[in-house]
């Protein structure tokens, strides 16, 4: 009886159950337009500044239904937004509220959803994942006398895929892009992933 040369992921000795975890590079688009309008109009001198690129980190819990297919649940944080203004405001609260509603979305998710790996070999697969958030979300402004915070709860989705590498039976890593749908909003996320199997 001869040995495959490579083992099959469907034969690991691992354990369904793995921890997952990575690390992200999230970015937020800002409508700078009517910020600029409301300023403009107003005839203020003031500078807003965002900066809606920022880091963040998710962790599940997931298992494996078979070879391809596996359930998770996560928790990921999508880093912290700060929007802030120099210079001088005639209505300073009208001024954020404007602010508030056209700066990107950020704070803390928990997410639900399912993985797809496509294997090219042995080692190699494509990896896809998608599912629905709970996005607990906040946003800061701070101008010279004031600070604003806006919090919003949102239910949206997220959809992605990038490479996996399994590095040895229990541990793989990866690399994925994803979007995250929020309302008229929405995010992309750059991780940088591991994935953890404890053996039998």
């Amino acid at each position: 009886m001869t040995t495959p040369r490579h083992a099959n992921p469907s034969s690991s000795p691992a354990s369904p159950w793995y921890i997952a975890g990575s690390f992200s590079s999230v970015n937020g688009g800002t409508d700078r337009g009517p910020i600029d309008a409301y300023i403009a109009q107003e005839r203020d001198t003031v500078v807003v500044n965002v900066d809606g690129a920022r880091a963040g980190f998710r962790l599940a819990l997931g298992y494996n239904i078979d070879r391809r297919l596996g359930v998770e649940i996560g928790y990921a944080d999508l880093g912290e937004v700060k929007v802030t203004a120099s210079g001088r405001s005639r209505d300073p609260q009208t001024l954020a509220a404007v602010v508030l509603e056209n700066a990107p979305t950020t704070g803390n998710a928990i997410t639900l959803g399912a993985t797809f790996k496509y294997w090219l070999n042995r080692p190699i697969a494509l990896a896809f994942r998608g599912g629905a958030l709970s996005l607990d979300g906040q946003k800061e402004f701070s101008g010279s006398s004031t600070v604003n915070v806006s919090d919003s709860r949102e239910i949206g989705a997220y959809l992605g895929g990038g490479l996996y590498w399994r590095v040895t039976p229990s541990f793989g890593l990866g690399a994925t892009y994803q979007r995250i749908f929020t309302g008229d909003e929405g995010m992309d996320v750059f991780d940088a992933t591991f994935q953890w199997q404890p053996m039998r």
